[in-house]
């Protein structure tokens, strides 16, 4: 989705480029969470992600863009924006609050218990009082 998002986003701009300051019209992230249904029944290898991993996906590539544009307005000469990523990019699927929960030992998003603790794998991250054990699906 991430690439999809930004080639869309990418082709927009060159578009947009040849009109008048004026004129232009740029893919905002609200335009692009609006045409998930659609893109979800055009595109069936979208219909087995859940739609808010696919928003939140939408929001990193626009959070992306807004660092992008902000460091290049304040005269970094290296900002680059946004590019393609690899099929081994994304390992995570990311949930606002209201996509997952977990109950007791079982993890489980929109009604569905996808994997029990004992089932997960654990990254550890230093912390300042030692090492938190975060679950990796």
């Amino acid at each position: 989705m991430y690439n999809f998002a930004l080639s869309e986003r990418i082709d927009n701009w060159k578009a947009q480029k040849e009109k008048p300051k004026n004129e232009r019209n740029y893919i905002t992230y609200t335009q692009q969470q609006n045409e998930l249904p659609e893109i979800k029944r055009k595109y069936p290898e979208y219909t087995w992600v859940y739609s808010k991993v696919l928003q939140m996906t939408l929001r990193k590539l626009d959070g992306n863009y807004k660092s992008f544009f902000s460091l290049w307005q304040n005269g970094d000469t290296n900002a680059r924006p946004p590019k393609y990523k690899g099929k081994d990019f994304f390992t995570t699927l990311c949930y606002n609050q209201s996509g997952f929960k977990i109950e007791k030992n079982t993890f489980s998003t929109n009604g569905r218990d996808l994997l029990r603790y004992t089932a997960l794998r654990y990254a550890h991250q230093p912390t300042l009082s030692g090492l938190v054990g975060i679950p990796i699906l």
